[in-house]
C-alpha cells in the first residue's frame, strides 16, 4: 500500500484539533474561511492562510489585523501545504476540483468546517434570533443591552455584511466573547435553519414574526414557516420568546407540540387594516393588523391571540408602558415606529427573561441604542426636506417603512 494511500485511509478516521499542530485554510479571503482561521485562533490553535486572491480583492482582510497570521495571497505556495499538519478548505470547494486532489495527495490532513464545529464549542449562552422582518434589530438591540452589563458578545466584525445563515452563525458563536446572540436566517428550503441551528446549539430563540415576504411565487407559505419552526425544534425542553400577535407563530408552537418555557409579547394597539393568513387548520384567519401580518385573530379551530407576557400599551412615536405579569413600567426608546416597539418587545423579553437584566436597567440601556444604520435612518431633517434611508426589502418591509413615514416627523 502506497504512502498515499495510508494518509487517505487516515483521513476516514475522526481528525482530532490539537494545539502541537498548524492548521492550514484555505480560502482566507471568503467569509467562512475567514472565520474559520478566527475560530481557531481564539481557541489557541496555529493558523497559517492562503487565498487566490490578491489583497486588493481580500475585503476582510481587516478582521485579522489583532490576529497577524502568515497569509499567502494569491497563490497556493508549496510551503503553504509542507507547513500544514491539517489543510482546513472551503465547504464550497468541489471534491473533483484539481485543488482538492491536491490536498489529497499532499503530505496534510483533510479537516473540514463540520470537524472544527463538532470539537469546538460555543463555551458560552447562544441565543438565536430568526424571523421574516426585525432580526437584525432585534439582535443588535439585545447585544446592545449585553454591551451595558458588561458582557462581550461574540462580533464577526463583516463592516459590509450582514451573514445570518450556513456556517457564518455557528462560527460567530465559537468566536471569543461572553455570549452569542446571532441572526439566524434560512434561504427557505427545508432544513437549511436546522442545519445552523443545530450547529450553533442555542440556550434560546427569539421568533419575530413569520410573513411570505420572502418566497419567491409559488412558494407554499405554511412549509416556509415549519422551516422557520426547525428552531423550536432544536430548543425542545429549552426557552423561547415568540410574537404571539403572530398567529402563524402561536399556532406552529402546537403544530409541533414544542414542549418548554414560552414567554410571549404583543401590543394593545388599535388595528390598521384587516388582512388574512392561512391557519394551521387550514382555514383562512382574518387579522385586525396593528402591523403586516400582525393583530388580533381568533380562528374557528380555536387559535387565538394570547394575552402576551410582555405587553406594549399606551403607545406613541418612541414611548410606550410595558405591562408584564409581575410590574408596569414606562419604555422610551431611542429609535421609532410601531415596528421597532415590535423587536424592542423581543430584545426586552429576552433580557429580562434569560439574562435576568431588571427592567428597571432595561429602561435606561434602550434609551441609548439608536438604531442599526440603514433601518429607517433620517440622515438629514430640514424645514422642508427630510431623508431617510432604509434598506426595506420586501413587500412587508416596505408597508411598514410607508406607514411610518405617514406619521409627523420629529427632531
Amino acid at each position: 500500500m502506497s504512502a498515499n494511500m495510508n494518509n487517505h485511509s487516515s483521513r476516514l478516521e475522526k481528525v482530532l484539533l490539537s494545539k502541537s499542530k498548524t492548521y492550514g485554510v484555505i480560502g482566507i479571503c471568503g467569509v467562512v474561511g475567514n472565520l474559520v482561521a478566527r475560530v481557531l485562533m481564539d481557541h489557541q490553535h496555529n493558523v497559517i492562510c492562503t487565498d487566490l486572491q490578491d489583497s486588493d480583492n481580500c475585503p476582510f482582510l481587516y478582521t485579522l489585523a489583532e490576529y497577524n497570521p502568515p497569509i499567502y495571497l494569491s497563490n497556493h505556495p508549496e510551503s503553504f501545504f509542507s507547513s500544514s499538519d491539517y489543510i482546513i478548505p472551503p465547504p464550497s470547494l468541489s471534491k473533483t476540483s484539481k485543488m482538492f486532489k491536491k490536498i489529497m495527495k499532499s503530505n496534510s490532513q483533510l479537516m473540514e468546517v463540520d470537524d472544527i464545529i463538532e470539537q469546538i464549542s460555543p463555551d458560552k449562552p447562544v441565543i438565536c434570533i430568526t424571523g421574516t422582518n426585525g432580526k437584525t434589530t432585534t439582535t443588535t438591540l439585545l447585544k446592545h443591552f449585553c454591551y451595558m452589563i458588561g458582557l462581550k458578545p461574540t462580533e464577526h466584525g463583516f463592516k459590509t455584511l450582514q451573514g445570518n445563515v450556513a456556517y457564518i452563525p455557528p462560527l460567530q458563536c465559537r468566536l471569543k466573547g461572553d455570549i452569542a446572540v446571532v441572526e439566524t436566517g434560512t434561504e427557505g428550503e427545508k432544513g437549511d435553519l436546522k442545519f445552523t441551528i443545530e450547529r450553533c446549539r442555542p440556550s434560546c430563540g427569539v421568533i419575530t414574526n413569520i410573513t411570505p415576504d420572502h418566497l419567491n411565487n409559488g412558494s407554499n407559505f405554511m412549509q416556509y414557516a415549519r422551516i422557520k419552526g426547525e428552531l423550536l425544534e432544536e430548543l425542545q425542553g429549552k426557552t423561547v420568546v415568540v410574537n404571539s400577535d403572530d398567529p402563524t407563530i402561536w399556532g406552529l408552537l402546537s403544530e409541533l407540540n414544542y414542549q418548554g418555557k414560552v414567554v410571549t409579547f404583543g401590543v394593545d394597539h388599535a388595528p390598521e387594516g384587516v388582512s388574512k393568513k392561512i391557519c394551521w387548520c387550514k382555514r383562512e384567519i382574518i387579522i385586525k393588523e396593528t402591523l403586516s401580518g400582525l393583530g388580533y385573530y381568533e380562528c374557528q379551530c380555536g387559535l387565538k391571540r394570547p394575552i402576551p407576557h410582555y405587553l406594549a400599551k399606551n403607545i406613541t412615536e418612541n414611548t410606550f408602558l410595558l405591562q408584564t405579569p409581575q410590574e408596569v413600567i414606562e419604555i422610551e426608546m431611542g429609535i421609532s415606529g410601531l415596528h421597532n416597539v415590535y423587536n424592542a418587545l423581543g430584545a426586552i423579553a429576552t433580557a429580562h427573561e434569560v439574562l435576568n437584566i431588571p427592567l428597571e436597567d432595561i429602561k435606561k440601556y434602550i434609551k441609548t441604542f439608536k438604531g442599526v444604520p440603514g433601518r429607517l435612518e433620517c440622515v438629514y431633517h430640514g424645514e422642508n426636506l427630510n431623508l431617510i434611508v432604509d434598506y426595506a426589502h420586501n413587500p412587508s418591509g416596505v408597508e411598514t417603512v410607508l406607514r411610518e413615514l405617514k406619521k409627523p416627523m420629529t427632531n
